[in-house]
Order: C-alpha cells, then sequence, then structure tokens
C-alpha cells in the first residue's frame, strides 16, 4: 500500500463508487505493470 500510495497519491479523485473501483483497477494495474518490468527473469542452469 506504501509503494501505490507513493506513486498515485493517498486519495482517490473520482467520487462515484463505480468510477472509483475503476480508478482503483487502474492504479493497480500500472503498479502490477512497473513491478513485472523490475523482476528479474531467472533461468535454470543445471
Amino acid at each position: 500500500m506504501y509503494r501505490l500510495k507513493t506513486l498515485t497519491g493517498n486519495r482517490l479523485w473520482a467520487r462515484r463508487i463505480g468510477s472509483q473501483a475503476t480508478e482503483v483497477a487502474i492504479r493497480v494495474g500500472v503498479l502490477n505493470r512497473m513491478t513485472a518490468l523490475a523482476r528479474p527473469k531467472s533461468v535454470r542452469v543445471a
């Protein structure tokens, strides 16, 4: 939660519940994409 709030802010911009759910889904998707890019790809050697 700390990283999500640090990157996207402490509060939601949307006012309606449905719009807030969409906003949270977009924020989490962006965070997941950023962590996927930073995660090393390991390959089994033996």
